[in-house]
């Protein structure tokens, strides 16, 4: 289980993310933050270039896509806009053994699916 928090002081303007898991080192891929851009916080089992990409998306001006949960207020928006990996995964890291992991490891394209993009 992880539990992750980004927040920004009212005083200084700054950003900060916090990160506790069960999952060693989580915090490397979860925590994301840029001067004068913002904090970005995502949990345990992620793409790490989802945090990066967050961060260039804020620092570009953009909003949050229509089928983010926070936006939309439903967690099957992120499905029906086919930027799950529902339908798309075999396997757990608890049905691989540790050192088969890296065989497993996907790189899905980058390109957002028609149905993703800004309605």
């Amino acid at each position: 289980m992880t539990f992750s928090i980004a927040a920004r002081c009212a005083r200084t303007g700054m950003f900060g993310v916090a990160v506790c898991s069960s999952s060693p080192a989580v915090a490397a891929r979860c925590a994301h933050v840029r001067a004068g851009v913002g904090a970005v916080a995502s949990q345990n089992i992620t793409d790490p270039r989802l945090g990066p990409a967050g961060l260039d998306l804020l620092a570009q001006g953009h909003d949050l896509y229509w089928w983010h949960p926070l936006v939309s207020g439903d967690p099957e928006t992120v499905h029906a806009a086919g930027v799950s990996v529902r339908g798309r995964v075999r396997a757990t890291e608890l049905d691989v053994p540790d050192y088969e992991l890296e065989d497993h490891i996907v790189d899905w394209p980058q390109k957002l699916p028609r149905r993703a993009r800004r309605r």
